[in-house]
């Protein structure tokens, strides 16, 4: 019997410390959020601050951006021996084929310039590559092919975040009241843009908001 209620009464103090953790941890989680939610606002409005983290992680992107590029031209010297090897009328240029459709297009083109049209192959104890070998050139070119397209919209993007910023922190000094970008584009700006959102409204917009942080 006693036993009886000493498990009744650890199974209690059980239920209760999981229920007292779960409300800790959840005010403690909300606080966090109603902390973390503001300042993360507050940062956003000071532009030199994130001018200075952007150019960071220019630096650092940099590096996985010039890492990828050296990868994907070690893999495309990879394709290149095999394409020179294995010629238009073996059994295995199919494979060859699938692989080079996965290449970048300029790749494509400066290979099929290198490429003999008219020179067959010869079984005479050439090593060729095996049905594995193919399949694993193919999952690195994909590979490749992807980190090196991903890094790519990653640094345009990142580029055109750093001379928005570097505008804005010129324009907050400017005397035309005029918001001036430094690379305008290319685009025909639409009916909102030409008649409505001007650059001296928008110059002005950003002064009331800067005036209200």
């Amino acid at each position: 019997m006693d036993n009886f209620w000493l498990q009744s009464d650890l199974r209690t103090i059980g239920i209760t410390a999981a229920n007292t953790w779960g409300l800790f941890l959840l005010v403690l989680l909300l606080g966090y959020g109603l902390v973390e939610i503001p300042r993360s606002y507050w940062r956003a409005s000071c532009h030199g601050q994130l001018l200075a983290k952007t150019y960071f992680k220019a630096a650092k992107l940099m590096t996985e951006k010039a890492d990828a590029e050296e990868n994907l031209e070690d893999v495309m010297e990879d394709v290149r021996t095999v394409n020179e090897t294995i010629k238009y009328n073996h059994p295995l240029r199919k494979c060859i084929d699938t692989i080079l459709r996965k290449c970048p297009v300029e790749y494509q083109e400066k290979m099929g310039r290198n490429m003999d049209d008219y020179e067959d192959f010869d079984d005479k104890g050439n090593p060729y590559p095996s049905k594995n070998s193919l399949v694993k050139l193919h999952k690195k070119v994909i590979y490749a092919v992807q980190r090196h397209n991903r890094t790519q919209v990653q640094w345009q993007i990142l580029l055109d975040e750093a001379f928005h910023l570097e505008d804005v922190a010129k324009n907050e000094t400017s005397s035309t009241h005029q918001f001036i970008h430094s690379f305008p584009s290319a685009e025909a700006p639409g009916w909102i843009s030409k008649y409505l959102y001007t650059p001296t409204v928008g110059e002005e917009t950003c002064e009331h908001i800067l005036s209200l942080l």
